[in-house]
């Protein structure tokens, strides 16, 4: 027996197919030849089901609203999620320690999908030993990103992050180690993931996330979990659309000499007079700068 069966998000996605996610309930399910051979689904897309033979088949994947994606080695681009409405950049204090090159990649491939941005600081119950890095954390807070001071082991600030992203689908993204599964698993308890320990030769977070997942949480709130890595490259941002991706730009965009401006070696620059005068960071600066070279290799690690 066949028969129309209905809308779904995509939960996660692997080998032998995936699980989508209806009535709050995952279920498993496979993609139709046809879709095989056309736009596969990915963690977070809406898409149209029926049922056969007692199986759910994927027909149809539904057009995407925004993705927040990374460059893998050898220039090809890699969705992580779709249909996001905004992007939880998740750094640690120590263990592994704060690296803000992160928080510059990922905030640029959010801003060139219009994604809002947060960076999650956690592991504060760590901070009297590592110090908490105020001064980088002030510099995204005037770049209009939220910041929330948070600790996994003990609870604080989970209510307040929770307030912020609430009627939402959020992706996390950030380097292994720094807590993301911890987070999911305190913002949805009961949730079935493993939380591996630290590194201590390198310091690096050991993998626990293989495939991101789509988790609900309460009143219409989704959360992705995504696999931590050592570098997250934006070489399929065009670099001539790069600089609108900082938003302490974006207000000398347009007032450079030339017209075609890309604000490295250029006379006259509004840009580079702006970081002369401490309007722009210089970190900021030095961030796309690095990333105007990024060619979609796995470079320029935090």
């Amino acid at each position: 027996m066949s028969g129309s069966s209905g809308a779904a998000r995509v939960a996660s996605v692997g080998r032998r197919g995936l699980l989508v996610l209806r009535s709050g309930r995952e279920e498993p399910a496979v993609p139709s030849g046809s879709l095989m051979r056309g736009t596969r689904p990915v963690v977070g897309d809406r898409v149209l089901l029926r049922e056969s033979h007692g199986r759910l088949i994927v027909e149809e994947v539904l057009p995407r609203g925004p993705c927040l994606s990374r460059t893998l080695r050898g220039g090809a681009k890699k969705i992580l999620a779709a249909n996001v409405d905004r992007v939880m950049i998740v750094v640690s204090v120590a263990a592994p320690p704060f690296r803000r090159a992160v928080i510059d990649r990922i905030a640029a491939a959010a801003e060139w999908q219009r994604l809002r941005t947060c960076v999650v600081l956690n592991k504060m119950d760590l901070a009297g030993d590592a110090g908490v890095p105020e001064a980088e954390l002030r510099q995204y807070e005037l770049a209009g990103y939220p910041v929330s001071r948070i600790s996994c082991l003990t609870g604080d600030g989970l209510e307040g992050l929770l307030s912020l992203v609430r009627g939402s689908t959020v992706v996390m993204a950030g380097h292994s180690g720094v807590g993301k599964t911890s987070l999911a698993k305190r913002l949805a308890p009961g949730l079935d993931l493993r939380v591996a320990a630290v590194s201590e030769r390198s310091g690096r977070g050991r993998q626990t996330t293989t495939a991101a997942r789509l988790v609900p949480l309460a009143k219409q709130t989704f959360l992705v979990d995504t696999p931590g890595f050592r570098v997250f490259s934006v070489g399929h941002i065009p670099g001539e659309e790069l600089d609108a991706c900082f938003p302490e730009m974006r207000p000398f965009l347009g007032a450079c000499r030339f017209r075609d401006c890309l604000h490295l070696s250029e006379p006259e620059c509004a840009v580079k007079d702006a970081v002369g005068r401490g309007v722009i960071p210089l970190a900021r600066y030095e961030a796309y700068v690095t990333m105007m070279s990024d060619t979609g290799d796995e470079t320029g690690e935090g």
